[in-house]
């Protein structure tokens, strides 16, 4: 899923005006876990990141041991 969000973020860096030391992604819910997600896995690629409602055994699983990439 990370390398598709790559793709997508690649192609939107490409085709639109885009300041890069200001990119912030946002999910809800799921979208806010895969914000996480790509954050502890391609920490250079954003300024920040928003998520909201996400939480949960998943997050503490699989995000909490990358989170020094942060």
């Amino acid at each position: 899923m990370a390398r598709v969000m790559q793709h997508a973020l690649t192609h939107v860096r490409l085709h639109y005006a885009v300041d890069h030391d200001r990119l912030v992604m946002t999910g809800l819910s799921q979208a806010a876990y895969y914000s996480y997600y790509y954050a502890v896995s391609f920490p250079d690629e954003f300024a920040g990141i928003v998520p909201e409602s996400a939480g949960g055994m998943a997050v503490r699983a699989a995000i909490r041991p990358l989170a020094r990439n942060l």
